[in-house]
């Protein structure tokens, strides 16, 4: 794994870990804890499997590209959407955990940006 998927891997499950004691103050607390651990883990394939994509895409004609380009944001969403009706159905998962769980890698790409941006006006 390169640097670049190794930080944001890092701060998402550091971040996973700061949100788990404020979950122990809500009710069903361990099946958000779940639900959030699916969530996290899925986006976190995904957005691996989305820069292999993203490599393979690249070396393709323009016209080829583009239907791989919408073929892989459709396949994403596809397994983001099966995901959380998975998690809606099962008896062990939090429907809003997963939700949050999928959300984490996105807060900590904003907050690796933030803090470069902070960082690189030293």
């Amino acid at each position: 794994m390169n640097d670049f998927l190794k930080r944001y891997f890092i701060v998402s499950i550091i971040i996973y870990l700061i949100i788990i004691p404020f979950c122990f103050l809500f009710k069903d607390s361990y099946r958000t804890i779940l639900g959030m651990g699916l969530g996290l883990a899925i986006r976190l394939l995904l957005f691996k499997l989305s820069l292999y994509d993203l490599d393979k895409t690249l070396n393709k004609n323009p016209d080829a590209a583009k239907r791989s380009g919408n073929f892989n944001y459709i396949k994403r969403y596809l397994i983001y959407a099966i995901t959380l009706i998975a998690s809606f159905y099962s008896p062990y998962t939090n429907l809003y955990g997963c939700g949050i769980g999928l959300l984490i890698l996105s807060v900590a790409i904003h907050a690796i940006n933030i803090y470069d941006i902070i960082k690189s006006k030293k």
